[in-house]
């Protein structure tokens, strides 16, 4: 078995030629060098260095073995560095929930070009779904990272959030809806006769509804896509609540109405005993992209 201390010991001898200047760079005394230079031939059975004249120079043996050695070194060098990265975390996946607001108010663009500058080897896989399918899919373990609105989420205290951004409730119905009275306020009784269409699945549906207008909606039809609800209020079949980000997703047949003091938190969450190293680091870029993004509101 090859000792790679004696490898680079030859290494290094082959790059001054002197045993002087190799021992210096190696922080070794020049008997140790010299034993270890023996030692790597009596391994290797014949010698490595050409002693009969002042001046070094590789036998042919020597030549050849050097560009091997350091290759073994240079794979050993990145075998632990691997493995280090695997360790700490550097290296690793991450599968990220993200929902529609998230795509739309370019947020997850953000995302993706900071983990690509922070954690070049990370690989962040992504999935969009509803906010409340998000959270389920968190706290069973489908997912690492929930990225979503939580107006009317109940979370759970085994979840640990860091706030991202905050975004508008907006009121959308088709335009041929008398939605407001003479003051132009939003008529509340004229919204309340309204079916309405909720982003989630049928087993999940917090009370986005209930919480801002305080009362239950008629009807409600979970539908599981942003772009899905845009295309049945635009039918004007119905209303619905949305973040103000999602309104890039409807046409001019839509009517949007800003509902004055309703709000969207927007929740980066993991579970708290999620805490790998790699994850630790990408809650604290999280935490740089929340107040990059603060900044750039309040400027």
């Amino acid at each position: 078995m090859l000792d790679p201390k004696q490898m680079q010991a030859f290494c290094a001898l082959a790059e001054h030629m002197h045993f002087g200047k190799a021992a210096k760079a190696l922080g070794v005394s020049q008997s140790t060098l010299s034993t270890q230079i023996r030692a790597l031939e009596e391994a290797l059975g014949a010698p490595l260095i050409n002693r009969t004249n002042r001046t070094l120079t590789l036998t042919k043996l020597g030549e050849t073995f050097l560009a091997d050695a350091r290759n073994i070194l240079a794979m050993m060098e990145c075998a632990l560095k691997n493995t280090s990265d695997i360790l700490d975390g550097t290296a690793a996946t991450l599968r990220l929930g993200v929902c529609t607001g998230t795509i739309n108010s370019g947020i997850l663009a953000r995302l993706l070009a900071k983990s690509s500058e922070y954690f070049p080897k990370l690989e962040l896989l992504s999935i969009e779904e509803p906010p409340a399918t998000l959270l389920s899919e968190l706290c069973d373990g489908h997912i690492d990272v929930a990225l979503t609105t939580t107006k009317s989420l109940d979370i759970p205290n085994h979840v640990i959030s860091v706030p991202i951004s905050e975004w508008n409730a907006t009121l959308i119905a088709h335009k041929r809806f008398a939605l407001t009275n003479a003051q132009g306020d939003l008529d509340v009784e004229a919204v309340s006769k309204l079916p309405f269409y909720v982003f989630e699945h049928h087993h999940a549906s917090p009370r986005v509804i209930e919480h801002i207008f305080s009362f239950k909606p008629r009807r409600i039809t979970r539908l599981p896509s942003a772009r899905l609800i845009a295309s049945y209020v635009d039918q004007g079949l119905g209303a619905a609540i949305i973040p103000d980000v999602d309104t890039v997703l409807l046409t001019d047949n839509t009517a949007c109405y800003r509902i004055p003091g309703a709000k969207m938190p927007v929740l980066a969450m993991r579970l708290v005993n999620s805490n790998s190293p790699m994850m630790m680091r990408f809650f604290h870029m999280l935490r740089d992209l929340s107040a990059e993004l603060e900044s750039e509101k309040s400027g």
